[in-house]
């Protein structure tokens, strides 16, 4: 199965496509582009993807903007029809306050709880909008420390412990703690571009790891970094002496099958820790996503809460 991963943020687009059949997952394609201040989003991705020779239309999507919020929210043991009624109760008091206007959640369940992620239905239809214009069928509409974590796959760090995400784009330093295939933790520091960026997010990477700890008693064994070329090695540099923590810069070493893109595998590897978020979205089909708000409030739990 072709699958099309897209990181989609207010300045422009990153595109992965991925064949997953196979022992590798094979990499047949990747774009990146900056969108005009005039204009469709949709029809400059279409464009784009078609001059890059895209062949699938199926797409997995996560925006990278503040309107999409994750929340943990824990919970008592509960049975699946108690469950049914008293986290969409537990969601609408927690989002009420944070969200105007109608939205849709989709949830996960942890240990304790359940990862939840929230947007505005506008902003939904927004993302919808742009694929319609794409010519692109969104099967799964989720955000970045979603995609991030499936990069575990890849990789296999969760066999020695809980992985911290730090994703660096322009405009926000995401960060997420994944254990197996699960979302555990997730939060976000807008950037400001100025030099304090960094002491900030690495001091919010501390207080992240701190709170894991804290509540799964269990403590963060792995770093891995991602985003803008030119801020990852001071970023990796300053959580391996603040954490002391064994930190890494995003590279599939080996996992994906390159071989398709022939002359250009030598830019994709230079551009793969900026590709992350895509790489991660088109490493899974549709139907394996836990938190898709394509399907709102819709859980595929890794394991039960039960009595």
């Amino acid at each position: 199965m072709k699958v099309i991963g897209l990181e989609i943020s207010r300045s422009g687009f990153k595109a992965v496509e991925i064949d997953l059949k196979g022992k590798y997952p094979k990499v047949l394609s990747f774009s990146l582009g900056e969108f005009k201040e005039e204009g469709s989003k949709g029809l400059l991705i279409k464009e784009a993807l078609r001059e890059r020779g895209f062949s699938s239309r199926v797409v997995n999507i996560a925006f990278s903007e503040a309107s999409f919020i994750h929340r943990l929210i824990d919970l008592p043991p509960l049975t699946k029809k108690e469950l049914s009624v008293v986290l969409p109760r537990e969601v609408n008091y927690e989002m009420s306050s944070l969200i105007e206007g109608d939205f849709d959640y989709a949830y996960q369940l942890v240990e304790g709880g359940a990862m939840v992620v929230a947007a505005p239905r506008s902003v939904i239809r927004d993302c919808l909008e742009v694929m319609r214009e794409a010519g692109l069928r969104c099967s799964v509409l989720t955000t970045v420390p979603s995609a991030l974590v499936n990069l575990l796959r890849l990789k296999g760090k969760y066999l020695i412990g809980p992985t911290l995400f730090v994703h660096i784009s322009r405009q926000v330093c995401h960060l997420s703690i994944g254990e197996g295939e699960r979302l555990m933790f997730a939060t976000s520091l807008p950037l400001q571009g100025d030099e304090a960026d960094l002491e900030r997010s690495l001091s919010r990477a501390a207080r992240a790891t701190l709170l894991f700890k804290e509540r799964y008693g269990r403590e963060v064994g792995y770093v891995m970094i991602s985003g803008e070329p030119e801020r990852l090695t001071s970023c990796a540099a300053g959580l391996g002496d603040g954490l002391r923590i064994a930190v890494e810069i995003f590279d599939h070493k080996g996992a994906l099958d390159t071989t398709p893109l022939r002359e250009e595998m030598s830019a994709f590897q230079g551009l793969v820790p900026s590709l992350a978020v895509p790489i991660g979205l088109a490493l899974k089909k549709p139907k394996d996503f836990q938190l898709n708000l394509l399907s709102p409030g819709i859980s595929y739990p890794l394991f039960e809460l039960g009595r």
